[in-house]
């Protein structure tokens, strides 16, 4: 008797917990989804910034760069490029960070990989992933080093992973892929002029997507 005794309120609380959980989120699914969400990308967050620990640091006005010392010159790079898409791509979103934005620098496309679990030829310059920006050393792609700081403003992540960063903090995560995909294509256009370009006779084949193909 003792021991249901002690076991019973434990038990109710939950069950009113749950209860009102429940009727929370069926009343109100995607902000339910969206608190959810914001709390795991916060755990996200603070993981990646434990597993970096003894990565060397530095700043700018709204940025903070992690990077190993091998890229400790292309820090300040990476910050410009950084605070010269900062304006313009919240000026056309209408949004504007609490805090400075996390960035991690990886010296090789296998350490850039390998931080994502993903195939070591995936080719990414940079990513977006729950919170933190990461970009793959322009000394890993550019070859010309007298024009390390001109070509990854030119060709570079930045514009485009950024407004990843900003859509995903907008909509709380709630979005299809091939809208924040379109969006930072958009804006890496406006912000860099960078583009994917094709031929008169390629855009000719290109036909317009259905809403549930651009889902699958």
């Amino acid at each position: 008797m003792t021991g249901w005794t002690t076991v019973k309120p434990a038990w109710v609380i939950a069950g009113v917990v749950m209860g009102l959980l429940f009727l929370v989120y069926s009343r109100y699914p995607g902000a339910t989804r969206g608190v959810l969400y914001n709390a795991f990308r916060e755990c996200a967050r603070v993981s990646l910034s434990f597993q970096t620990r003894g990565y060397m640091e530095n700043e700018s006005e709204h940025f903070r760069v992690k990077y190993l010392p091998r890229d400790a010159d292309i820090a300040s790079i990476v910050l410009e490029a950084a605070e010269k898409v900062y304006e313009p791509v919240n000026s056309a979103l209408g949004f504007t960070p609490q805090r400075k934005v996390p960035i991690v620098i990886y010296p090789s496309e296998e350490e850039l990989a390998t931080s994502f679990g993903w195939p070591v030829d995936e080719g990414a310059l940079g990513a977006y992933w729950v919170g933190t920006i990461r970009v793959l050393s322009p000394k890993a792609w550019i070859t010309d080093e007298s024009r390390l700081g001109e070509r990854f403003w030119e060709a570079g992540p930045m514009a485009h992973e950024y407004t990843h960063f900003v859509i995903d903090h907008l909509t709380h995560g709630n979005y299809p892929r091939w809208l924040t995909e379109g969006l930072a294509q958009w804006q890496d256009r406006e912000v860099t002029g960078f583009m994917f370009s094709f031929s008169a006779e390629e855009l000719e084949t290109l036909s317009p997507y259905c809403l549930n193909q651009l889902d699958r």
